[in-house]
């Protein structure tokens, strides 16, 4: 032991001297500290970088190199200089002065160990007409020069920690980079960029107000659709946060984007979007579609088809299992048959697949009435005989897929839009669709896609139920019977009367309670709601507050207000829920005083 223990200590010494033989070339630049042109550590002060900087050139040798800790603090320790990382240094790159200054050691150890030059990575791509810098370092790199083998495809400079190509032409040139007697080579390919940036879109959108949610989502379609790009493209947005924009406004937004294409150069940069809030009054629902036949799909096949009429918008509720033994996509398409465009205003509502039912519909049935309560939603357009995704969801086995949303056909040259359903194989798909299956707002990355000329339209469903509202008056007296209200318990017909949709799924209940105290002194009433039949969540607005109970088991209740009524007095309330796919309907909700449920 004590032998092999010699011999390593033996080897350490050998790195160590053949590490400090290496030449060390320092400076600082910015507020930053690079050795060998690889950058070290940075700081908030240049001054600070400078001078540490200045210490370490005049070091001469930086070995050994080691982090001394005493109790919190650290430092880096670099032959005879010591580089203290500071409380304010390490939480400014989140992390603690240990982990900071043990970075600091590993990179500065990665520097020293350079050749004279060298340039990471094989092959650099440049877009034509682009510019893309790549770093040159090692103990020669500051000295070194370099040149193109083909200027017409890339033209190179040396700059500061490397160098700057610029994209000529396409095609591939080799770049020479050479200091001294060392010379080595790096391959450039010059491609078309994806996009050239910055460019100008449009959008419109409808809500009083619209949201920063729906602002996001109809600048991201209109970046995919409207912009001057490589085939295949795909637009990012990269900005995370939009503010709503009140009715009949506009805004100007600059918004930093990223857009890939197959063949190209990866963009980014920053697009100029005109969006506008129409004053298109909103219009309330006329039907309500139920995509929910079956709702265990055993594979490919068509589940719903319906025409959206020009004076009557819907609201459609899907929500579909995946009962086969392989991966399906379950898509709904707003879909063209004509030769001139068509405008669509749709108010989304989509959850994120899930093998519980429950909570994929209350998540959509949350996102669906919180744009609905402002009427929050997009205006798009579909060319001629195209379909549009509205909702496309991929499920795994066992899978759910839900949403709920809102569908207007805006006046235009046809008086009808149709919208189906169709279970799909995902092998079998558009790779531009496929990549929108993950979304909550697919048209805003899909975009549309011709449909044949002999496109088979499948038969209409007649799940349709027309006036899809219902509103309940009860009142409760304090010191009298509990006012009970049943929510899903009388079934509305269709349009043809063959049908009664059990539940009233999706159909919107406006609950309007009167309550009074005829009592001398003040009381406490509440409103439950009570899973009456079975598993279920909830979305309600009180008073135009928006709420949302957590899932919950059978018979159990949840308190959804919970109020006091002085002594004489009353106090109205206004309660809008709405059945939700997933969950068990009917279900009660009672008017009581606090403290008095039945147990």
């Amino acid at each position: 032991m004590e032998r092999k223990m010699r011999k390593l200590a033996a080897v350490t010494i050998t790195v160590l001297l053949a590490i400090a033989a290496l030449a060390v070339d320092v400076r600082a630049i910015g507020g930053a500290v690079y050795v060998n042109e690889s950058r070290i550590m940075a700081f908030g002060d240049q001054k600070r970088a400078t001078a540490v900087a200045e210490q370490l050139r005049r070091a001469g040798n930086l070995v050994p190199i080691s982090v001394q800790t005493q109790g919190t603090s650290a430092s880096l320790i670099a032959g005879k200089v010591s580089v203290q990382a500071s409380r304010s240094d390490a939480s400014g790159a989140g992390m603690t002065p240990v982990e900071l200054a043990s970075e600091w050691a590993d990179r500065l150890k990665e520097a020293l160990r350079l050749p004279p030059i060298q340039v990471p990575g094989k092959t650099h791509q440049v877009g034509i007409g682009g510019e893309g810098f790549f770093s040159i370092v090692g103990t020669e790199a500051a000295k070194a020069s370099v040149t193109s083998s083909n200027p017409t495809i890339a033209r190179v400079e040396k700059v500061p920690l490397g160098m700057r190509v610029r994209g000529v032409g396409k095609g591939r040139a080799t770049i020479r980079i050479k200091s001294g007697t060392n010379t080595i080579t790096a391959q450039v390919q010059v491609l078309p960029l994806a996009a050239n940036l910055p460019q100008t879109v449009t959008a419109t959108v409808v809500g009083d107000p619209a949201t920063g949610e729906t602002i996001r989502s109809a600048v991201e379609n209109a970046a995919q659709q409207q912009l001057k790009a490589s085939p295949g493209a795909s637009v990012e947005v990269l900005d995370s946060r939009f503010q709503s924009l009140a009715q009949g406004s506009n805004v100007a937004l600059q918004t930093k984007i990223r857009v890939t294409a197959p063949n190209s150069v990866p963009t980014t940069g920053t697009i100029s979007v005109r969006v506008s809030n129409s004053t298109l009054a909103h219009r309330k629902e006329t039907e309500l579609w139920y995509c929910n036949d079956p709702e265990n799909v055993m594979g490919p096949g068509n589940l719903f088809a319906a025409e959206l009429k020009e004076q009557s918008p819907a609201r459609m509720l899907y929500h579909h299992t995946n009962a086969s033994s392989e991966p399906l996509v379950v898509q709904v398409l707003a879909t063209n048959i004509y030769d001139t465009p068509l405008k669509l205003v749709i108010i989304p509502g989509d959850g994120v697949p899930h093998k519980d039912p429950v909570r994929v519909g209350l998540e959509a049935g949350e996102r669906f009435v919180r744009n609905w309560l402002s009427g929050s939603g997009e205006i798009i357009t579909i060319p001629p005989r195209s379909s549009i995704p509205i909702a496309m969801r991929r499920i795994a086995p066992a899978e759910t897929m839900s949403g709920l949303c809102y569908l207007r056909l805006l006046q235009g040259s046809a008086s009808k839009m149709l919208i189906r359903t169709d279970a799909v194989d995902p092998r079998f798909m558009d790779a531009g669709w496929a990549t929108a299956t993950n979304l909550a707002t697919p048209w805003s990355k899909a975009g549309p896609r011709r449909i044949g000329e002999a496109a088979i339209l499948p038969p209409l469903t007649n799940h349709i139920y027309p006036h899809p509202f219902k509103v309940v008056e009860s009142t409760y007296e304090v010191g009298g019977r509990f006012a009970f209200v049943w929510v899903g318990q009388k079934p509305i017909p269709s349009s043809d009367g063959d049908l009664h949709l059990d539940g009233n799924f999706g159909v919107l209940y406006t609950l309007k309670l009167k309550m009074t105290n005829p009592t001398d002194r003040a009381t406490n009433v509440e409103v439950v709601f009570e899973a009456s039949a079975g598993y279920s969540g909830a979305v309600f607005v009180v008073n135009n507050q928006l709420q949302r109970a957590p899932v919950i088991q059978s018979k159990a209740e949840y308190v959804v207000r919970k109020m006091t009524l002085p002594a004489g007095g009353s106090q109205d309330l206004t309660l809008m829920t709405v059945p939700l796919s997933g969950s068990s309907y009917p279900a009660l909700f009672t008017v009581r005083q606090a403290g008095l449920g039945i147990r």
